[in-house]
């Protein structure tokens, strides 16, 4: 019995040694911030996905007399995490850690400065992201007569880039610096696409034609040709810029230039004619997620041709998420009770954008909310194609009753439903598959619920407005 014991105590010592190898403290010190302010510290577990796109873990950290401190075990090699005020007072702070890595720094009037061995680091990976800026560069519209010119020109801040890097090569490891490479290359690559489309957009249909032969006819640089194929060839996890590019090309290529419009089901069908093995579910994913709100596509079947191609159990869990929601939700085929003991139908506000928010009495994270929401409330109350709907889950009608008066967990502006005492056994609560609070959802004008936002307390409710603002426009 006590070699036993022992065995599982050693066993718990190297657990916890092994564990402490890998984590990954951050340490920080702002001068601009007040002693308890509060800092977002937010996980990107998925490198090979663009921050948009997947989830991110978010821990709200309390500063002690101006100082941060946070450790983690992370889930990947390579870890990208971003640090900023909640408040947005100042810029963001942009890491990419490794395993067992840490990460000190001060903060003096907006600017950081790193210490001991992450200032090399830091200063090298912030002087590449603005050589790997170029959309500030050009001003006006893309000509004929300018376009040769402009190309080579960012073929030339690519090489800049890639130069400097490998320059600095011995600062990283095999894999943080092949990822660095790839964000750098392809983000170029990315906005160089982007950038035409958008400077050329405007200009007549045989103008885009010309524009079209002399990008086709332009000479890459051979060392960016080279490392396009390569890539391609090896058909394996490249980083998070990748999709940017991918997506972008296709939409020069097969819809800007050809002066065809964009679908969703057929840039997936491009993706899976062009790629597979471990690039296939990220493109593909990137598409469904990132842009299904523009799309009018039914794209049920490419979810379904992509879900037994998913290894990671995230791509495998989201998919079927996004299959069962996305495309399934009978959302609107449910009734809820108002104040007034009326059952209202939710088919009734079919037509328009819909904001659900669930809560229930006692949810002190739901009563934080409240004050963010009600200002958003507020700007939108002139707005009739968006109404609030404020869903309580409370098991006794008056204790609702009760909330509902106080408003501490919404506005007088919102429409305030009841579950009828069902709690959390409440059909559209299981349709939903909701397991904490509060939770929001915007259903747009279909009945369709449309991707996820920050939570609300995080930015201020700035992402949840951007994606408000863009169902709207739908």
């Amino acid at each position: 019995m006590k070699k036993i014991i022992l065995n599982a105590i050693l066993f718990a010592l190297y657990i916890g040694a092994a564990h402490a190898q890998q984590k990954i403290t951050i340490e920080g010190i702002y001068s601009s911030l007040k002693k308890s302010d509060t800092v977002l510290v937010q996980i990107y577990n998925h490198p090979e996905l663009p921050p948009t796109v997947h989830l991110i873990e978010c821990q709200n950290i309390v500063l002690a007399n101006n100082k941060l401190k946070f450790s983690f075990i992370p889930k990947t090699a390579i870890t990208h995490i971003e640090v900023l005020p909640k408040d947005g007072s100042l810029p963001s702070l942009s890491l990419y850690l490794e395993k067992g890595k840490s990460s000190s720094f001060s903060e003096q009037k907006g600017k950081y400065e790193f210490i001991r061995e992450n200032a090399k680091q830091y200063n090298i990976v912030h002087h590449l992201q603005e050589l790997s800026t170029i959309s500030n560069n050009f001003e006006g519209y893309f000509k004929p007569e300018n376009l040769e010119k402009i190309l080579t020109k960012i073929d030339s801040s690519i090489v800049r880039a890639l130069n400097f890097l490998s320059e600095n090569r011995s600062a990283f490891n095999i894999s943080l610096y092949n990822l660095l490479k790839s964000n750098a290359f392809y983000g170029i690559q990315s906005q160089k696409d982007n950038l035409l489309m958008k400077k050329a957009g405007r200009q007549p249909d045989s103008t885009i034609l010309v524009l079209k032969k002399i990008y086709q006819e332009h000479r890459i640089i051979p060392e960016i040709s080279r490392k396009i194929q390569t890539d391609k060839l090896q058909n394996k996890f490249i980083g998070s810029n990748f999709p940017l590019y991918v997506y972008g090309k296709y939409r020069l290529d097969s819809c800007f230039f050809s002066l065809k419009p964009f679908s969703d089901a057929k840039y997936l069908d491009y993706v899976n004619q062009k790629y597979s093995g471990k690039l296939l579910v990220p493109l593909s994913v990137y598409a469904l997620v990132y842009q299904k709100s523009k799309s009018k596509d039914n794209l049920k079947p490419y979810i379904n041709r992509l879900i037994p191609l998913a290894e990671d159990p995230f791509y495998k869990d989201f998919l079927n998420g996004l299959n069962q929601v996305y495309y399934e939700s009978n959302i609107l085929n449910y009734s809820l009770t108002d104040q007034n003991n009326r059952k209202i139908n939710l088919n009734n506000f079919l037509g328009k954008t819909i904001v659900f928010d669930f809560w229930y009495t006692g949810c002190g994270n739901c009563r934080e909310l409240t004050p963010i929401l009600s200002k958003i409330e507020e700007d939108y109350k002139d707005n009739k194609e968006v109404v609030f709907l404020s869903i309580s889950i409370d098991k006794f009608k008056q204790r609702w009753l009760n909330s509902v008066s106080t408003h501490q967990y919404g506005s007088t502006l919102s429409t305030n439903l009841y579950t009828s005492g069902n709690g959390n056994a409440d059909p559209i609560i299981k349709e939903l598959n909701i397991q904490g609070f509060p939770t929001m959802f915007i259903i747009d004008k279909r009945g369709h619920l449309t991707p996820n936002f920050n939570d609300l307390r995080d930015d201020n409710g700035q992402d949840f407005i951007n994606k408000l603002e863009r169902v709207l426009k739908q």
